[in-house]
């Protein structure tokens, strides 16, 4: 009965120490997917790091780009004021010319006028004949244009 015993212990023990190594292979194996994940968790943490940053350097530049834009805008919306007022003195400028034209011609200085949507038709051999000086060719080149 002590050799039944003795063998069952040392099967037991056989069996502990099988177990033991086992159990040491796989916390070898722990430890070192543990220092893995330790590098990957410090990798993690720069890029975190880098990326906030990064965000940070986005708002000011955004910012910048946006101040920016806002004078573009505002200098283009008083380029625009200014066209706007050019254009209508041009237009103003070109029926004077054209009534002075017209009275020099002996027609009436509303033929062929067209103001703010209002057409004021001419005949259109008005402007088909030959033009006398460049500045009337101009001008009736215009008065084409806008009709």
């Amino acid at each position: 009965m002590d050799l039944i015993l003795e063998v069952f212990l040392a099967v037991l023990l056989c069996t502990a120490i099988g177990y033991g190594i086992i159990l040491n292979r796989r916390i070898k194996e722990l430890r070192k997917d543990q220092d893995n994940l330790d590098k990957l968790a410090k990798n993690f943490s720069k890029a975190t790091s880098r990326a906030e940053a990064s965000i940070q350097q986005l708002k000011v530049t955004s910012d910048a780009t946006s101040q920016a834009l806002d004078r573009a805008i505002k200098q283009a919306s008083g380029i625009r004021e200014d066209l706007m007022y050019l254009m209508e003195r041009g237009e103003k400028l070109a029926d004077v010319l054209e009534i002075g034209i017209r009275s020099k011609e002996g027609r009436s200085p509303v033929e062929s006028l067209t103001v703010k949507g209002k057409n004021i038709s001419a005949p259109k051999q008005d402007f088909e004949g030959p033009a006398k000086g460049e500045a009337e060719r101009e001008l009736i080149k215009a008065l084409r244009a806008v009709r």
